[in-house]
Formats: structure tokens, C-alpha cells, sequence
């Protein structure tokens, strides 16, 4: 990405922060702006990228006062791409890329900036991610099905309004096709304990309640709605006309 300045000295680009907001952005004999140098990744204990402390090292090296425009998009703390594409979607290193908790939907100012005074992580040995994998599949299928006990009611409301034989279409749906709070607590039961600090403490789990434990296991499988499937309702509205 190259950024030019206009005749005020001010970057001309959206895309990364203003040159004085930053400790590590500087203006080149050529007049384009450049790092000064890359800092490294945090990490934990496992070599894995900490979204939290990435953020932290970012803000360490901005202005206070700085304030990123609203536009963001979703920024992968495990990168470069390329380093774990190439065994296809189903491969563990692919997986774990595109784990939902090791991705950040920030400001594209602070994306791109993170991109360019940040250096890559290094990859983990493979088991370390496979236990990452396998501990955030855990947390999206317990998600997914506790999701889909807390939306039912309201779904069900919402059917009503087509009409009684809709409504009655869209129980039978949920009784034959949705789980239930008990298979939510069957496959709590079932999980393994996590070991890499990403899987939350299932007794607790079960303690605070079914409601209370799907929001937090939705910030951590990235979730943005409790809704059933578009395709579920549409399976309801054909077997009541």
C-alpha cells in the first residue's frame, strides 16, 4: 500500500491512521509514509495470538486523542494467509486461521495499521492448534444449539402471525428438527475440559444457566444473531399452505 501526502503534509489516504497519531509512522525521503519498525505479535502461553493484547500493542503506539473513522472490517490475528491455506478448508492449520475468536472486527484504519507496524505471528506447533480447533468447534456446536433454544419462542411468535396453521407448521418443525435445553446440557456433558484457556470451565457453564452461558459462548464462536435459519422458515410456510 503506498500513501502520499498532499501539499499540506497531511496523508491523503483513508486507510491508515494520520502520521502524528502514530509512534511508528513516518514520512520518507520520497514523501510516502512508512513504518519506523515492526513490533511483535503478542502471544500466549501457546503461541497463540491474544486479540486483547493485539489491541493493546496497537493502542500503545497511537495518540490517545486519535480517533479511527467508523468503517471496520474483519481483520485475522493469524497471518499471512498464504502460510495456512495451502492444505485446503478442511486442514487443522486453515481451521484454525478462520477460528471465529481469533478474528477482530475493527476499524479498516487500525487493520491496516496493524498490518503494517505488526509482524506476523509465528505458527504454532501443530498439536497446538488442533487443541485450538477441537476447543472451538466445542464452543460453536454448544452455541449453535443453545441458539436455537432461546430463538424458538420468539420464532414461534412470529408465526403466529401467518395464521394458526402456520403456527402449528412451525411447532412441529421444532419438535421434529430443533434441539432442546436438554441436548444442550447432554452435549455440555460430553465435551472435554479445555486446556488452552478458550474453552470456558463447563460447570460453570451449566451453573449460570442456559441463556447466560450461550452469550458467552457467542462471543467466542463470533455469533451476531438469534435467529433460526431463513431456510427453516420457509420449510414451515410450504407444509402450512
Amino acid at each position: 500500500m503506498i500513501v502520499g501526502l498532499n501539499e499540506s503534509g497531511e496523508v491523503v489516504s483513508r486507510h491508515l491512521p494520520p502520521v502524528d497519531a502514530s509512534l511508528l509512522l513516518e514520512v520518507g525521503a520520497n514523501r510516502r509514509v512508512r513504518a519506523i519498525e515492526k513490533i511483535e505479535t503478542p502471544i500466549d502461553a501457546f503461541g497463540v495470538p491474544s486479540a486483547f493484547l493485539y489491541l493493546a500493542a496497537l493502542a500503545e503506539t497511537l495518540h490517545p486523542e486519535y480517533t479511527p473513522p467508523k468503517a471496520a472490517n474483519v481483520h485475522h490475528l493469524v497471518n499471512p494467509k498464504r502460510s495456512y491455506t495451502q492444505g485446503g478448508k478442511n486442514s487443522i492449520k486453515y481451521k484454525y486461521r478462520e477460528s471465529p475468536s481469533l478474528m477482530l472486527e475493527i476499524p479498516v484504519q487500525i487493520h491496516n495499521y496493524g498490518h503494517w507496524i505488526m509482524q506476523p505471528p509465528a505458527m504454532p506447533h501443530m498439536d497446538v492448534m488442533t487443541q485450538r480447533v477441537k476447543e472451538q468447534d466445542q464452543i460453536n456446536k454448544l452455541f449453535k444449539i443453545g441458539r436455537s433454544v432461546i430463538a424458538a419462542p420468539r420464532w414461534l411468535d412470529e408465526m403466529y402471525g401467518e395464521g394458526m396453521q402456520t403456527y402449528r407448521a412451525a411447532e412441529d418443525y421444532i419438535n421434529k428438527y430443533e434441539p432442546t435445553e436438554a441436548m444442550f446440557y447432554d452435549t455440555l456433558d460430553a465435551c472435554e475440559d479445555g486446556i488452552m484457556g478458550l474453552m470456558p470451565d463447563r460447570q460453570e457453564l451449566a451453573d449460570i444457566g442456559l441463556r447466560t452461558a450461550t452469550a458467552k459462548l457467542g462471543v467466542l464462536a463470533g455469533a451476531r444473531a438469534l435467529t433460526l435459519q431463513r431456510e427453516s422458515v420457509d420449510i414451515v410456510r410450504r407444509q402450512a399452505a
